[in-house]
């Protein structure tokens, strides 16, 4: 079972595009979220706890 979870959302004509990718470690997950397009790239823990963020402009660390 896959320990990180990359999820992007994107506005696109309108809409909210939304697409999920699994990884076995949050510095796999971590090089493929930077290298998305997006408005908001999230990874989160198998168990759900949001440990990253990248936006347009901004990218936020929740692991020390």
């Amino acid at each position: 079972m896959s320990k990180h979870h990359v999820k992007s959302q994107r506005w696109k004509n309108g809409k909210l595009h939304t697409s999920v990718y699994a990884f076995e470690s949050f510095e796999e997950a971590k090089g493929f979220a930077e290298s998305l397009a997006g408005n908001a790239v999230k990874i989160y823990t198998e168990e759900g706890e949001l440990v990253h963020t990248v936006s347009d402009s901004v990218q936020t660390d929740s692991y020390a």
